[in-house]
Parts: structure tokens; sequence; C-alpha cells
């Protein structure tokens, strides 16, 4: 589940890199006018926040800064079955988690008996494990906001482009 987490974090900070180096070549473009690209002040607004949302999503404090604001609804689990529908590979379905409730989900998917089968090196590693998936979840969402920023210039560009066609 660790492994999986930071694989996934890695793979959001290198599309992170990707789309920032193509935004400053984009900008950069327009900024000496050597394409023929003419962004207007809308389209320049929102390539400015995808950067930002982006650049946020590669500094650490601010993943740690958005992880306290943000307040995250807690699960109440009524029943165990709640328990079993639980994925511990997948950021979302923990993030929301604390230790403990962590520790009855892989107690009742794995039959564990946690005086002895979970250790305190394995609830260190539940707590990286929660923190980590929450990082994540803070990547994702600004993400999330750069594409509806790559959508709506899209959206826009095929607008303009509709009513120039007609």
């Amino acid at each position: 589940s660790f492994d999986n987490i930071m694989y996934q974090q890695e793979k959001m900070d290198n599309k992170s890199y990707v789309l920032l180096g193509f935004l400053g070549f984009l900008l950069t473009f327009d900024y000496f006018e050597t394409a023929y690209l003419e962004l207007d002040k809308l389209t320049i607004n929102l390539i400015s926040l995808i950067a930002i949302m982006l650049t946020f999503s590669l500094i650490p404090i601010t993943n740690v800064f958005f992880i306290k604001i943000i307040k995250y609804p807690k699960f109440k689990f009524s029943k165990m079955k709640d328990f079993e529908q639980i994925n511990i590979f997948y950021y979302v379905d923990i993030y929301r988690l604390n230790k403990d409730q962590f520790i009855e989900v892989l107690k009742t998917a794995y039959k564990l008996d946690q005086k002895k089968d979970i250790t305190k090196a394995d609830e260190y590693l539940i707590e990286q494990i929660i923190i980590n998936s929450q990082i994540l979840r803070v990547k994702v969402f600004f993400h999330e906001i750069s594409q509806i920023s790559m959508l709506v210039i899209v959206l826009k560009y095929f607008y303009d482009f509709l009513i120039n066609l007609f």
C-alpha cells in the first residue's frame, strides 16, 4: 500500500513537471511573439492558474498546509461490512481513515489479531500510509483544478473557432 501510494505521488509529480515545462514553453513563445498565438487575458489567467496549481502540487509545505485547511469528513462506520469494502491499496479509500480505523480494516480483511500481528513498526507504517495518501489526495486536487482550467481553455478556443467559422 505504501509503495503504491508513493508510486502514484511520483507519477503526479512527473505530470506536473511535464505540464509546467509545456506551459513555460507556450508562454515564452507568446511573450516573444515568435509564434502565431494570440492569447487573451482569460487564457493567460487560466494558464497562470494551471501553473500555480501544478507548482503547489510539487511543494511539500503547500501539501501539508492544504491537508490542514481542507477538513475531510470522517467516515462513520456503522457496520463491519463497511470495512470490507475499503481497498487499502487505493488512496481514495484510505485518506480519510485514522490509524485505528485502518487497523480495523486490516483486521477485518486479513483476519488479524491486533495484539499478535500488528507491531509498533506496522503502526508507524500505517501512519505513513495515511499521511502519504492525504498528500496524494491534495496533489490530485491540484491536478483536477488544472485539468478543469485546461478544459475551459479548449472549450473557449473551440467556441471561438465555431463563431469565426460561421
